[in-house]
């Protein structure tokens, strides 16, 4: 029992280091995207026309929805504008 003592001493010093590094390599991880990071990925449920129960998820990036609501708004702008100038009615 005595001839164990020794080897399970020495078995406990080399695991002790590597248990030491482990917190340094966590903190290499990348942090979680802020609120402004335009590459941050957003996901957004919508109902699919037509179904009472059926959603559709989709996932953009925050640039990327940024970028489809003005073009949206600019179509509609552009819609508006062409209704109002043949007088559509």
């Amino acid at each position: 029992m005595i001839k164990l003592l020794p080897a399970l001493l020495l078995s406990t010093a080399a695991i002790a280091p590597a248990y030491a590094e482990e917190p340094a390599v966590a903190a290499t991880t990348p942090a979680a995207p802020s609120a402004k990071d335009p590459n941050r990925p957003i996901c957004r449920t919508f109902a699919v026309t037509g179904s009472l129960t059926r959603k559709e998820k989709v996932c953009m990036t925050q640039a990327q929805w940024e970028t489809k609501r003005h073009d949206q708004g600019s179509e509609l702008e552009q819609r508006q504008v062409m209704r109002g100038v043949s007088g559509g009615g």
